[in-house]
Parts: structure tokens; C-alpha cells; sequence
């Protein structure tokens, strides 16, 4: 039985149930409560569930999913640890980053590196001009300023590019990629993010996030929801990238 929440947590004995299920293709129904009950499409979970044991080498060992033998499991890829990311963390009270005002003459300065990345073949496209016009920069530290601005925009899609500038008499500016939206996280670090539509029905996106880690922006989380399915917000959540955050209190 689930909650209409986005996310449902099962326990071990069903996740088990579930995969005898699926292995023996029975019917799976979902009560949902209010009397409401979903039937669990098994179409293609074969395919699927062969394809994990074939990628992870389990093919004909006890752990398989599908095809299950007596093969030893040396040779079963080990799960992998995801990669840690330390990020200084702030009281939410302080409402950081804050937006900063540069000094006309390190704003010009600064505006002259980041249009070498705006034009054809560049990883902005739009007229670097229109692009000066949204720029933004953000106090990370004594020594660091975040800057974000236009890089492109579509039909339904407009995306920010962002850089790390050091503060220095020749400003020094470090590209993160075509994430922006500064924002303070609940935890207190300091995260970008962009979030893509692959139409404009918006029911298949594309999503990174990064995390600041005192010198620069770490991408910890990117992925997709899937192919494009006919309704608002996409199918799945499908990740290409994950890490662990863990917020380290800012002396």
C-alpha cells in the first residue's frame, strides 16, 4: 500500500515479493487507497532485469534477478562507493549568497573574459551583448565571486551559464557550465542548478546540480526523466551522475 507521495520506500520482504513476481510474470497490483488500484505493466522487465545481470556479470550466479545458476560471483562487478563531496555550510538566516554590486571598471574587466565563450561553436550562443544585460554576481567568499548570465535560450528553454571569479586585479574567471539559479539548499551549502525541457509539453527534462565546495562548483547530481511519455513532468528518474553532499559548518 503506498501514499499518493511523490516517493514510496519498500520493504526488503516486498522488494522480494515484487521480484518473484515480475520473474514469474504474475499479476502485480499497486493499492493505492480510496479504493484505487493500479496494475503494474510488466511489458519489457525482462529485458530489463536480464539487462542488469549482464551488465553487472551476474548471469547464471545465485544473485542473479533473472537468469539464476551456480556460477561463482567472482567475477561480479563490485558496487561502487558514490564520491563524497565536503561543502561549507552557512546559517540559513545569513541568506546566502548574497547578490553583490562590482565596481563598474572589475564588471568590464570581467565581461570581456566571459565573452569569449559567447558565439558560434562556443558553449553560449546568443549575442553576448544581450547576454550582459542579465548579469548577476554573487559573494562566495573573500575571494571568490559567482557571476551567472544569459548563455542561450530557446523556445521554451532560457539557460544560465556560470563562472567563479577570483578577486584579483586581473580577475580570473573559472567556467561551471550552463548552471545557474544560486541558491541556498536547506542543509546551508551553496548549489546551482539547471533543469531543461526536451519538449515543450514538458514531460521529458534534463536536470544537473552542483554544489560549492570552497574553490569551486562540484556537479553531484545529473540525469534525465526518460523518452518523452505524453504527460507533465516526465516518466522516471533516471540519474547519470550521483554523489553524497555532506555540509561542513563555515569557519
Amino acid at each position: 500500500r503506498y501514499t499518493t507521495s511523490k516517493d514510496a520506500k519498500m520493504s526488503e520482504k516486498l522488494t522480494k515479493a515484487l521480484l518473484q513476481a515480475l520473474v514469474k510474470d504474475q499479476k502485480i497490483l499497486v493499492n493505492l487507497g480510496k479504493n484505487i488500484t493500479w496494475k503494474m505493466s510488466q511489458s519489457g522487465t525482462f529485458a530489463v532485469m536480464l539487462k542488469m545481470d549482464e551488465y553487472q556479470k551476474r548471469i547464471g550466479t545465485k544473485g542473479a534477478l533473472f537468469k539464476k545458476g551456480n556460477k561463482n560471483e567472482n567475477e561480479v562487478l563490485e558496487q561502487k562507493v558514490l564520491p563524497t563531496i565536503a561543502a561549507p555550510s552557512w546559517p540559513l538566516s545569513q541568506n546566502f549568497p548574497q547578490e553583490v554590486t562590482l565596481e563598474d571598471d572589475v564588471k568590464k574587466k570581467i565581461g570581456k573574459k566571459l565573452a569569449d565563450y559567447y558565439g558560434d561553436d562556443k558553449a553560449c550562443w546568443i549575442d553576448s551583448s544581450r547576454a550582459d544585460e542579465t548579469f548577476q554576481a554573487f559573494k562566495l567568499s573573500s575571494k571568490y565571486v559567482l557571476v551567472t548570465q544569459l548563455c542561450w535560450s530557446g523556445a521554451y528553454n532560457f539557460v544560465e551559464a556560470s563562472w567563479v571569479v577570483t578577486k584579483t586585479e586581473d580577475p580570473k574567471v573559472n567556467y561551471i557550465g550552463t548552471v545557474g539559479n544560486a541558491i541556498q539548499d536547506k542543509d546551508g551549502t551553496i548549489r546551482l542548478e539547471s533543469s531543461t525541457k526536451s519538449r515543450g509539453l514538458g514531460d521529458c527534462w534534463r536536470y544537473e546540480r552542483s554544489v560549492w565546495d570552497g574553490e569551486s562548483f562540484v556537479t553531484f547530481s545529473k540525469g534525465t526523466t526518460g523518452l518523452c511519455r505524453g504527460f507533465v513532468g516526465g516518466a522516471w528518474d533516471l540519474p547519470t551522475l550521483k554523489g553524497v553532499v555532506k555540509p561542513q559548518k563555515f569557519e
